[in-house]
């Protein structure tokens, strides 16, 4: 097999989880809605549908961008990451669609998007990239580990101020368990979410829906 044939070929150990994935949603979708659905809408098929109609859009992507070359995504990775920072700080002046003090929506003419779901792409993107060129002194400290982990950091703060914890929590696992598959020190990452433990209580301890749904939840365990 030659070369240009093999960087074309597509993993299939990794394509294979996502799909089941991706498409075991639309079961996990209409179980969860469909009576939802049918008590408010008369159609308990909605969310179904439109949840599908999300999925065929996501695979035709997944194998869209298996054609791109990943080092010319990488190439504009900052550039992307700076975008979505600016987006996820442009919440704050035009954030629409406020639920319970949140407001994670921005609005430009009929379309809306949420800049969390632009910033968590672009961060991975960044990151990627940056552990490809920080690898042989990932282990060092101050120029290998925490210029890197000052984009985790950032991201996730501005994503949690909106306030939207769940968002901010998948963003900062997953930024994690990629360090983790590299040479960063392990010591470094306990260190650094030990030393942010203190501010998520404190976060969290000022959010009344957070102590709500805490409560809530110990109420029926």
């Amino acid at each position: 097999m030659s070369l240009a044939e093999n960087k074309n070929r597509i993993d299939l150990w990794l394509l294979i989880p996502v799909l089941l994935l991706i498409f075991g949603s639309i079961a996990v979708v209409y179980s969860a809605s469909s009576s939802f659905a049918g008590f408010k809408y008369n159609d308990s098929s909605m969310f179904l549908r439109q949840h599908a109609t999300r999925v065929l859009i996501a695979v035709i992507c997944i194998f869209a961008f298996t054609k791109i070359d990943y080092k010319i995504i990488q190439q504009y990775g900052k550039l992307m990451l700076w975008v979505s920072v600016t987006l996820l700080l442009s919440i704050f002046v035009i954030g629409v669609d406020e639920v319970k003090g949140a407001a994670r929506w921005i609005r430009i003419g009929p379309i809306s998007f949420q800049p969390s779901d632009i910033a968590k792409f672009a961060l991975i993107i960044y990151l990627s990239a940056l552990l490809v060129k920080k690898k042989d002194y990932l282990h060092w400290l101050y120029k290998g580990y925490l210029p890197i982990f000052f984009y985790i950091v950032l991201v996730t703060g501005l994503v949690l101020l909106q306030p939207n914890l769940s968002t901010a929590i998948v963003i900062f696992t997953t930024s994690l368990l990629l360090l983790l598959m590299t040479k960063v020190r392990v010591k470094h990452i306990v260190y650094s979410v030990a030393a942010l433990v203190p501010f998520a209580v404190i976060f969290i301890l000022s959010k009344d829906y957070i102590i709500g749904r805490l409560t809530s939840h110990a109420e029926y365990t």
